[in-house]
């Protein structure tokens, strides 16, 4: 059985699916920037088919939300939490949480405050709050992020103080990035604030970090090692697993749509999947596979 939620009646878009294997557990779901609705229940699929009870999160580009990353609540997952706790009665309900790209950061940074949250399945995240920027490679002067109507502290993007087509003359002319490597030499050139950093340490959570050292879209190869020395620094006591594919891609840990349009923009756009596509396509099924072990083994002790 399938559920909606609405931000008018539930405060948040989501929809979830009931599981039939896992009775005390509940997997939240966030997917990556520019995933609509659609795209955020397919990429599921995988959960839905392990026999998890998932709860689709619609954290923007979800009914009346924009397609702008500015300011977004983390405070939805939150309410996620609640709805999902009083909607099953459970008393022993235990909560996990897994999300691609931007929905692997947004993961990371509601699981950082929102103690309820015991496993954090994180795929080609980062680990800085960048400000918001709009689709016309515009600065918003706000963070990306907000929990209980603070901002939560960000990353300045400079670069974008150019203007638009001097910073397309420069990426074209950068043979190492070229148009289809355009946001990783966003991020590569932008360079990140301390203050910005997802405050991993403050999780319960045990943690599974994967990254691609071919990630075409930012330095989730980069983060991943930067967050794991993080929690060692700190004394993290919860379990901490990390991989980085030689060769993979950023959209990974769910199931992606590779045929048709989806699959010639991806080619088109990705230098990894027009380089090394079956590549790309083990490092999917090998990163959904780790998710579903990971969850596995925390949900059964």
């Amino acid at each position: 059985m399938d559920i909606e939620l609405t931000l008018e009646r539930d405060g948040f878009y989501g929809l979830y699916h009931e599981g039939t294997k896992y009775p005390d557990v509940v997997i939240l779901r966030t997917a990556g920037s520019g995933a609509p609705k659609g795209n955020v229940i397919s990429c599921s699929k995988f959960l839905f088919e392990a026999g998890y009870s998932v709860l689709c999160i619609g954290y923007y580009m979800w009914g009346t939300l924009g397609d702008v990353i500015d300011e977004i609540p983390l405070d939805y997952v939150e309410k996620a939490i609640s709805w999902v706790r009083s909607y099953t009665g459970n008393p022993n309900l235990r909560i996990g949480i897994t999300g691609l790209s931007q929905g692997a950061s947004y993961a990371l940074a509601a699981a950082a405050r929102i103690p309820d949250i015991s496993a954090v399945a994180a795929a080609s995240p980062f680990d800085h709050v960048m400000e918001g920027n709009t689709n016309s490679f515009r600065r918003t002067g706000h963070s990306s992020y907000t929990w209980h109507g603070e901002p939560l502290p960000y990353t300045r993007w400079k670069l974008l103080d150019a203007s638009l087509p001097k910073l397309l003359f420069h990426i074209l002319r950068d043979k190492e990035y070229g148009i289809s490597r355009m946001m990783r030499y966003g991020y590569d050139k932008n360079g990140i604030d301390p203050v910005s950093a997802i405050e991993v340490e403050n999780m319960h959570a045990d943690l599974l970090l994967l990254a691609s050292k071919d990630d075409d879209c930012w330095p989730s190869d980069e983060a991943v090692p930067r967050m794991v020395e993080r929690l060692r620094v700190a004394g993290y006591s919860h379990h901490v697993e990390s991989h980085i594919y030689e060769r993979g891609c950023h959209n990974m840990g769910g199931d992606m749509t590779l045929t048709g349009k989806t699959g010639k923009k991806m080619k088109r756009l990705m230098r990894s999947w027009a380089d090394h596509p079956d590549d790309c396509l083990a490092c999917i099924e090998d990163s959904k596979e780790r998710i579903l072990t990971f969850f596995e083994n925390v949900f059964s002790r």
